[in-house]
């Protein structure tokens, strides 16, 4: 959104670093209730900024199934080589989430709720797999959360690797 709004590189990154400074003042490590901490890690702390993003795959996901053109958009706006991280939870586990939040005040059908929810899931993974197609599977990263939960060390390491950075 904030790039066809025409903020430019710097407004965006600004923007980005504001907002994730707020929410972890506020407390807010994770997304979605889910916490990402990793314990004697630097959660939220920085000597100097080398990777910059946003948590927001839904958000991000439906702007870019409404307007695919934006991924090229970002790529020439930006002056850095665009990559994107995509953790991977299970699918019941996604749709049941979003599921159980309040309905429109409209008082939906608890199983017309189910299938829009299902929809816009379906929705999501048609985004995730264009951006991969549009950019090239390698500035894909996909994580399990399953994996990340299980062995943070190995997956925050792979992710470092797959962004050019050294895990330390």
């Amino acid at each position: 959104r904030r790039i066809s709004q025409g903020l430019t590189a710097d407004e965006l990154y600004r923007l980005i670093y504001l907002v994730s400074r707020r929410q972890v003042g506020l407390g807010s490590t994770g997304g979605g209730g889910y916490t990402y901490s990793v314990p004697g890690a630097w959660q939220g702390r920085h000597t100097e900024l080398l990777v910059i993003g946003d948590r927001k795959a839904g958000a991000s996901a439906w702007e870019l199934s409404n307007n695919p053109e934006i991924l090229q958009a970002f790529r020439n706006r930006l002056p850095l080589v665009v990559k994107f991280v995509h953790v991977i939870r299970k699918p019941f586990d996604v749709i049941a989430t979003t599921f159980q939040k309040p309905r429109a005040k409209t008082r939906e059908i608890k199983r017309d709720h189910l299938q829009r929810e299902i929809r816009n899931y379906s929705g999501r993974c048609h985004a995730v797999e264009m951006v991969g197609v549009t950019l090239g599977d390698d500035k894909v990263c996909h994580v399990y959360q399953e994996s990340l939960v299980e062995n943070p060390g190995r997956e925050l390491g792979r992710i470092c690797d797959f962004l050019g950075l050294t895990a330390t």
